[in-house]
């Protein structure tokens, strides 16, 4: 496929809508098949192919502490504590669902992520190992509650169904739906729940490389996502001082 076929296709694709990232993943493809024809000599030489699409980053949309708080209080006994440790702890869902009572120690104030599951396969957590949390205030009493209920095994999962058994895959989500519904919230995944908690450390001026290691990112570079997003509160905070978008202007400048 040379590189004027290869440009009207994507041009195609653009034109159906179709996403950024499918676009390029599609190029990438090509680009593979046509690696492998090379080396098993079908073609004598390599096409000009036009470059790679770049793709961007979109800035993390946050729910507001207000918001998270009503959800929590919304959602059914059992299931709070899930909900907790995502905006409390910044666990993904995986990891909530891998979490079990040997991972939490009360006493010295430490959760440690080993698990993550999913579809019920165990694997490592995303970023390849295991990471320390400390429990917050705000989260404490939500373990203390799921340690009160049902089996004292070590092994159990924290959290459970109401009849004690391990989550499925959807009930994480779907507890955060009904919660959202009850609580007068709408358009927030669990995901988003775990955003909250990286963008509350950034802004209460923790350093990128600490946020780093509490959220289990594999890369700096994901981490300063959240940063971004900081760097607009900041703005916006200082706005509110007065000067309108003159203080913004110079805060820009010295980014």
């Amino acid at each position: 496929m040379e590189q004027p076929a290869l440009t009207e296709l994507d041009a195609t694709l653009a034109k159906a809508k179709v996403s950024l990232a499918f676009r390029r993943n599609h190029q990438v493809l090509v680009r593979s098949i046509l690696r492998a024809a090379l080396v098993a000599e079908f073609l004598p030489a390599m096409p000009d192919l036009p470059k790679l699409l770049k793709l961007g980053h979109k800035v993390a949309k946050v729910p507001a502490t207000e918001e998270v708080d009503r959800v929590i209080a919304a959602s059914r006994a059992h299931q709070r504590v899930a909900l907790a440790l995502a905006v409390h702890a910044g666990l993904r869902a995986g990891e909530i669902r891998g979490l079990r009572r040997c991972d939490v120690d009360l006493r010295v104030g430490l959760l440690t992520i080993r698990e993550n599951r999913c579809h019920g396969k165990i694997s490592a957590p995303k970023s390849g190992h295991e990471r320390v949390v400390p429990i917050a205030d705000a989260l404490r009493p939500h373990l203390v509650a799921a340690f009160g209920c049902g089996t004292s095994d070590p092994r159990a999962h924290v959290c459970r169904t109401r009849l004690g058994e391990p989550l499925s895959q959807n009930s994480i989500y779907d507890a955060l739906e009904r919660a959202q519904v009850r609580a007068g919230v709408s358009g927030w995944k669990v995901h988003a729940l775990r955003h909250h908690f990286v963008t509350t450390l950034f802004r209460r001026g923790v350093g990128a490389n600490v946020v780093q290691r509490l959220a289990g990112h594999h890369s700096l570079t994901v981490t300063q996502r959240y940063a971004h997003t900081t760097e607009i509160d900041l703005r916006e905070a200082v706005a509110l001082l007065g000067g309108g978008n003159s203080v913004v202007t110079a805060a820009s400048t010295s980014l």
